[in-house]
């Protein structure tokens, strides 16, 4: 998938980002510095009051959420476990954001979809995503525990953003998150990050709530609706949160909040999840939204989540049965583009992970590895294969040294290596993957393995082990290296020299990476990294589709 994410662009961004970043614990490249003086908030407030309608903390109830509970509720078939989930097929919707607000301190931004036929379900949809939208534009404090005290009275509102975005679209299925941010300081002080009471006294609080609908119907999916029939849903999920949770020392009085999720700390045993928990539905997963609905969790008035990849609860979901049927001569779609598929990433499971440090010659080696401990064991013995460091290739380490400097005018300075050894698996597909990149002052090598095996047969493959019979893909990947290379290399036999240099790739979520090699006048090499997108090609001349 690609447009999971493609609508959680922020552009002009407030002053007041980098608390939001801050105290949500996720990193943000786009953090700017405050303006180093502002104007006086309660003038800036009251203006905004009478442009936007805010400045006054109203009593608002919460966003209304249909009632839900651990019944499966979408489909009366039903579909067993074990099933494998290998792909998922993109749902031909335009998506398009509606923007509001000042483009700056106050932000809105909801989605509205269109492209399906039944017009009718289209506006059910899109007056949801809009009715949970405006209930999100109360100006009010969501109800977490001590709220009150982390805001208190005679604060105002200085900064307020909801992003919604879409955070999975495929299978029939759309899930949708509205986050909303909001950075409350008292009235009349000032937004001067340099002034140490500013971090003092400015509060930011979020909260976030997700859509999941199914598209045939216009229907809020159930959380037990993503499972097979014969799995307790309830019981997979607490289960895998149970575990999860002693594992972060969620409940340990040093807990430190892991990276993205935000704060999860325990206040009280784990007794787990209700019904109505908030989720969405990922392209490689579930989050789970913990806030003040989850009265368990100490969130420190931001909502937290996490997230459960299709792996970690393996082949018990049933949404590419129950929601979509790939045989349907009838779709529900107005567009008649061919069906763009994705295969699903698998999460490394008992990781077997380290690294090394060590020097041959006048170079520095870093070796590090990382890959699933539960990967067949055909796999396993190729990836320690490839971690063995053999003397040629010690001694290749020294002679492309003693090569990239022999020229240099400057005083020889020692040389680095960097070697990666690592696994993932994409579907029905096992990637093994060796890099090897090599630098020196002056210049650089570098030498990259690639290698895709079937899962199941354990089989590695060839290019041409993932078309259809008869089917020519030798131009798409001439094309593919003529655009990666500049203008005044495109020549025809570079490129066929190229092509021919060919030995190995790896398939991502959307893609085949091809490494190509490239051998520069002095002798060193580097990889060019081709990438043909299965949608170029045509999913339906893919057998790693069918």
């Amino acid at each position: 998938m690609s447009n999971w994410g493609s609508n959680n662009r922020r552009s002009k961004k407030s002053p007041y980002s980098w608390m939001v970043g801050k105290l949500n614990n996720r990193p943000h490249s786009w953090m700017v510095p405050l303006r180093e003086y502002v104007l006086l908030l309660g003038l800036c407030l009251c203006l905004t009051a009478s442009l936007w309608g805010c400045g006054v903390k109203e009593e608002a109830p919460a966003v209304q959420r249909p009632e839900k509970n651990w019944e499966r509720t979408a489909s009366s078939q039903k579909i067993y476990a074990p099933l494998k989930v290998n792909y998922i097929t993109s749902n031909p919707l335009d998506i398009k954001e509606v923007r509001e607000g000042d483009d700056k301190d106050f932000v809105y931004v909801y989605l509205k979809i269109s492209g399906l036929k039944d017009q009718e379900i289209q506006k059910k949809i899109n007056d949801r995503i809009k009715s949970v939208y405006d209930q999100l534009r109360v100006q009010d404090l969501p109800p977490y525990r001590g709220i009150k005290v982390h805001v208190p009275e005679g604060y105002q509102l200085a900064s307020e953003q909801i992003y919604t975005s879409t955070m999975g679209s495929f299978n029939n299925i759309l899930s949708v998150m509205l986050d909303k941010t909001a950075v409350w300081q008292p009235l009349g002080a000032h937004g001067d990050s340099e002034d140490k009471s500013f971090y003092d006294t400015a509060r930011t609080v979020s909260e976030i709530e997700t859509l999941n609908f199914d598209l045939t119907t216009g229907e809020e999916l159930n959380l037990a609706d993503l499972f097979c029939d014969n799995v307790d849903p309830a019981a997979m999920i607490n289960n895998y949160m149970s575990g999860y949770l002693s594992k972060s020392g969620a409940d340990a009085e040093a807990y430190y909040p892991m990276m993205f999720s935000g704060n999860m700390k325990l206040v009280e045993a784990f007794k787990g999840l209700h019904s109505d928990q908030k989720f969405g539905v990922y392209p490689f997963g579930l989050i789970l939204v913990f806030d003040y609905n989850t009265p368990a969790f100490e969130t420190q008035f931001a909502a937290a989540t996490s997230v459960i990849s299709y792996s970690d609860l393996e082949d018990v979901f049933a949404f590419t049965k129950r929601f979509y049927d790939e045989n349907q001569e009838e779709g529900i779609y107005t567009s008649s583009v061919p069906a763009i598929k994705s295969l699903i990433g698998k999460g490394r499971t008992d990781e077997i992970s380290g690294q090394e440090s060590f020097k041959t010659g006048n170079v520095d080696v870093f070796r590090s590895w990382r890959y699933s401990g539960t990967l067949p064991e055909k796999i396993k013995q190729k990836l320690e294969k490839l971690l063995v460091m053999k003397q040629d290739e010690l001694d290749l380490i020294d002679s492309a040294y003693q090569a990239l400097t022999k020229n240099s005018s400057e005083t020889i300075q020692d040389g680095s290596c960097e070697i990666y050894v690592g696994s993932y698996q994409q579907g029905s597909y096992i990637n093994v993957t060796r890099s090897w990149n090599f630098y020196v002052p002056n210049g650089g090598s570098q030498k990259m393995d690639y290698y895709c095996f079937d899962a199941v047969t354990l089989k590695e493959l060839e290019l041409k082990d993932l078309f259809r019979k008869g089917f020519d893909f030798k131009p798409l990947i001439i094309q593919a290296i003529r655009e990666t290379l500049d203008v005044s290399e495109q020549d025809p036999a570079t490129i066929e020299t190229l092509y021919s240099s060919i030995t190995g790739f790896n398939l991502s979520s959307d893609e085949i990476f091809i490494p190509v090699k490239k051998v520069n006048k002095d002798g060193s090499t580097y990889e060019l990294s081709v990438s043909l997108p299965y949608a170029k090609i045509g999913c339906d001349n893919l057998v790693i589709f069918h």
